[in-house]
């Protein structure tokens, strides 16, 4: 293992119109001791043969560089584990196939990450469907910061998460001492975070912003209204609950504030099932901005209902 070294790694599905903007914002760091592993998901558009083209065109401008494909989907947290495990590097950053890296963002990170820090967090700008390698300033439609300044600490994270994923770079070790990405999570980084901080281990703060996040309609952060849709956001909320009553044990410490944002999610779904069933737990209490958007949900499903029923 090169202990200046940085493995960047890449799981890519489906990002045929965004991949090429990913490798090459890669490939203009400014830090030019790096490592690329790419995973192809089993994409069932033209990524891969796209990254393939792109790979042997570019391979020598690193110190390594690969691409594979899964044998079968497995989706996004295995994909990231599996390119863990192949990093020669003594740093880990890794990167959606559809964001970008900002020129600096190797550098700053490595050069802001201290000694008894297992990882940095830095800040980023945010682009949509339009935005293409290079970045203009037009292109950049907003800023994203980290909610927690200076300090992380387990209460916070545990609360609020708060901390931008794609701004964050690793050091291998910390993958030894706590372990790969929980695959019971359908997104990896929150339950990761807490672990860390659950440990004892430190996680820093940088200023600076070091990525190009990409928020998009398809992201697997957001959800629609299908019932496919529905089921989803109950199968993550789900997840995620039972993931913070785990490190909440022994602690005075709420999740009230996720339960109230999955309420909120499951109002613009009209999901009256997951509503109802978060609503009901024991342990449950609003917030009051969300206990006034459910106050209206409820309203303005009664007075539908009332109307429907005049019409009949």
């Amino acid at each position: 293992m090169s202990k200046e070294l940085v493995t960047i790694i890449v799981p890519m599905y489906n990002h045929e119109k965004y991949i090429i903007d990913c490798l090459e914002s890669i490939k203009n760091q400014t830090y030019n001791k790096i490592e690329l592993l790419i995973a192809d998901d089993c994409s069932s558009d033209n990524s891969f043969n796209l990254a393939s083209k792109w790979v042997k065109e570019n391979k020598e401008c690193f110190i390594r560089c690969e691409l594979s494909k899964n044998e079968r989907n497995i989706g996004v947290v295995k994909s990231m584990n599996g390119l863990v495990k192949r990093a020669r590097g003594g740093y880990i950053k890794s990167i959606a196939s559809d964001d970008m890296l900002l020129t600096n963002a190797i550098e700053s990170l490595v050069n802001s990450l201290k000694a008894d820090d297992d990882l940095v967090c830095g800040n980023g700008v945010i682009i949509d469907e339009n935005a293409h390698y290079p970045l203009d300033n037009k292109d950049i439609k907003g800023n994203y910061y980290s909610r927690f300044k200076r300090k992380f600490k387990f209460d916070k994270v545990f609360n609020e998460n708060g901390i931008l994923a794609p701004g964050v770079l690793f050091r291998t070790s910390t993958f030894e001492e706590y372990g790969l990405f929980s695959e019971e999570c359908e997104f990896e980084d929150w339950e990761y975070w807490i672990r860390i901080l659950s440990r004892g281990g430190k996680i820093s703060y940088l200023k600076e912003k070091v990525v190009a996040y990409r928020s998009v309609t398809t992201s697997l952060c957001r959800f629609g209204n299908s019932e496919e849709e529905k089921k989803r956001l109950e199968r993550v909320a789900e997840n995620n609950i039972s993931m913070l009553d785990y490190y909440a044990q022994g602690a005075n410490f709420s999740s009230n504030r996720y339960r109230n944002s999955v309420v909120s999610m499951a109002i613009n779904q009209g999901n009256d099932k997951l509503i109802k069933k978060i609503v009901e737990s024991p342990d449950f209490k609003f917030k009051p901005l969300y206990y006034i958007k459910y106050l209206l949900y409820v309203f303005s499903k009664r007075a539908r209902s009332n109307t429907n029923k005049e019409n009949r």
